[in-house]
């Protein structure tokens, strides 16, 4: 646990606000939910509600599990070398960057966050050779697509993760569009949230335990989530809970013998995707996607989870 003493926020981030450690912090309950010590008490009371909450519990972590695969897969069979985390928060084993690295040396990551304090233990944790953290607010994606601009190299293949992240967006789906208007064509978009329509019961009381302590959490259907990602060309197997998206069948849960895995369901929806606008309004210099080619692509693959 993080000790009673907050620390210096530096010159280099954009907030001067007050932070007081009293009030629960969204970066360090979620963490804290992902195993991560950087908690308070505040935080961890909060914490300790929403993991006795066994739906939503698992679907933050398999939310995670999720990201850390579908990198891997993109870095190891789609030659993405730059990772672009939106909303980090604070760092949690095994990081983006190291998953990276593990398929591709070369392979770079971009953290961006808003969060004074999760600046701190980001710049301290995640900058070194192949990373690098900058203080960006998503909600203004004109500036977050320049802060991206100015670290990747927009002619290299790029994934951007919107894991853990959209739910504590005021407008989520606009602040998509808009960045998904704003990115380089081909960028490939990693997307978990929350669901809505699952577990219904306990999501609800999870997000009225998140609003109690102070903090906005909004879960969302299938078809709001779907439409978000309709401007992408799905991977295999397009939207679908975060456990069903190329699970490692090795690690994964035990069958009960006639092919079901004996686990609850995920109440969180993942996809992949890679910005299809050479196949409808090409840009300037962008070559005409084929949906049939060998890709990888599926872009009919948003029915059914």
């Amino acid at each position: 646990m993080a000790d009673a003493s907050p620390p210096s926020i530096g010159s280099g981030s954009r907030h001067a606000e007050v932070l007081d450690l009293s009030r629960p912090n969204a970066a360090r309950v979620f963490g804290a939910l992902l195993g991560g010590k950087d908690a308070y008490n505040s935080d961890r009371y909060i914490a300790d509600k929403l993991l006795a909450n066994n739906s939503f519990r698992v679907a933050v972590a398999e939310a995670r599990a999720f990201k850390l695969r579908a990198v891997e897969h993109l870095v190891g069979n789609h030659g993405v070398t730059q990772i672009v985390e939106l909303g980090c928060g604070y760092p949690n084993e095994p990081t983006v960057h190291a998953v990276a690295c593990r398929q591709n040396r070369i392979a770079r990551t971009l953290y961006i966050d808003h969060d004074p304090l999760v600046a701190v233990h980001a710049r301290a944790l995640l900058s070194g050779a192949n990373s690098v953290f900058v203080d960006a607010d998503l909600i203004d994606t004109t500036d977050t697509v320049e802060r991206i601009a100015e670290v990747m190299d927009a002619s290299s293949p790029m994934v951007v993760c919107l894991s853990g992240t959209a739910e504590f967006l005021p407008d989520a789906p606009a602040i998509v569009a808009a960045l998904i208007s704003r990115l380089p064509a081909d960028t490939w978009l990693l997307v978990t949230h929350t669901a809505a329509d699952l577990c219904v019961r306990d999501i609800d009381s999870a997000v009225t335990t998140l609003a109690a302590a102070g903090i906005s959490y909004c879960p969302r259907d299938r078809d709001q989530v779907e439409e978000m990602l309709a401007p992408l060309r799905l991977l295999e197997p397009g939207l679908v809970t975060a456990d069903l998206w190329r699970p490692d069948l090795e690690v994964g849960n035990p069958e009960n013998g006639s092919g079901v895995w004996l686990k609850p369901t995920v109440c969180s929806y993942a996809a992949v995707g890679q910005l299809a606008w050479c196949s409808q309004a090409p840009r300037p210099g962008c070559s005409a996607v084929d949906p049939t080619s060998d890709r990888g692509l599926h872009p009919s693959s948003r029915k059914g989870v």
